[in-house]
């Protein structure tokens, strides 16, 4: 199954809009056949924009989308914390095209929300994308690097293991 990989900066332009970069176009196009829905390459594609279950905001390829809202709208009922992201992943999206140009318009509220504006950042997450404020990722970026260096060496050897492990199941 294709994944989203790398990450981009980019900028929001006066008409709330930013521009999707072709490598993550291509992986729409590849998540979207991997779930059966083809499309050619001058075809415009659906989106959805809203939130994640963490804090930011996605764009989501449609059919990825759909099925989260299935998941989620066929899980356990009666449980408040399932229905609460339930709520918070479906009620709080949009489905929108990409332009000609590969931009994506950012509904107005979620980006003064999450206080999107000039440039932003562009992540990988799986199946889909988060954007995410420019200041917001280089506060993250330095957080976490100071985690890593801390863990750097433990992760390495059990990473080491697994690889290891994997490699003989392959043989």
């Amino acid at each position: 199954m294709a994944k989203f990989q790398g990450f981009a900066d980019v900028s929001m332009d006066d008409r709330g809009r930013i521009a999707i970069p072709a490598k993550f176009v291509k992986t729409i196009r590849s998540i979207d056949a991997s779930y059966g829905r083809e499309s050619k390459d001058d075809e415009n594609l659906d989106v959805v924009i809203g939130m994640t279950m963490g804090e930011h905001l996605g764009i989501f390829p449609k059919t990825v989308h759909d099925n989260l809202c299935e998941v989620l709208e066929n899980g356990p009922s009666g449980d408040q914390d399932w229905e609460d992201m339930t709520a918070w992943v479906t009620g709080q999206c949009e489905t929108v095209p990409l332009d000609k140009q590969n931009r994506v318009k950012i509904p107005s509220l979620l980006a003064k929300k999450l206080h999107l504006s000039g440039q932003v950042f562009i992540r990988a997450a799986g199946e889909h994308l988060e954007v995410i404020d420019m200041n917001e990722w280089e506060s993250q970026f330095d957080s976490q690097r100071g985690k890593i260096k801390g863990t750097r060496a433990s992760v390495k050897d059990r990473f080491q293991e697994l690889e290891a492990e994997m490699k003989a199941r392959r043989q």
